[in-house]
């Protein structure tokens, strides 16, 4: 996946769908892209598949001072819209969880650590939405 708003123009982003934790890579050598950006510690995910058709994927931010002591996730499902048209569907829901106890330095944690930590059970929705793609062919306008 690339996007022409990321952090790097390195190399493409890459996701291992297979429900486990992982820290976000993008760079040729696989380095972690983990990083501090509007207080909050980004770049831990989960990312699994739903069927053959769909696939979530959810990213994880940790707060970075004691400014603000909530963790966030931000839960993707991207999945091809039954018919014959070629739809994609992308629901959204980001959730915030206050941390269960604060924790001083989440940098030496592992991933698996980290994303445990996430208070499910008390996390509220902050946004949700869906969005849908159809792919269209374009009319040339007669000049």
């Amino acid at each position: 996946m690339r996007s022409h708003h990321s952090l790097t123009n390195k190399a493409w982003a890459e996701f291992h769908v297979d429900g486990l934790p992982h820290v976000h890579r993008v760079f040729p050598n696989g380095e972690s892209t983990m990083a501090i950006v509007d207080g909050l510690v980004h770049g831990d995910y989960v990312a699994a598949a739903v069927n053959d058709t769909a696939v979530t994927l959810t990213l994880f931010s940790w707060p970075a001072s004691s400014i603000s002591r909530y963790c966030y996730a931000i839960h993707l499902q991207i999945g091809r819209v039954e018919g014959p048209t070629g739809r994609l569907a992308v629901c959204v829901q980001v959730t915030a969880a206050r941390e269960v106890s604060p924790v001083e330095d989440y940098w030496c944690m592992t991933v698996d650590e980290r994303v445990a930590l996430f208070d499910r059970g008390n996390a509220h929705p902050v946004a949700t939405f869906r969005l849908e793609y159809e792919n269209q062919r374009t009319v040339e306008l007669p000049k």
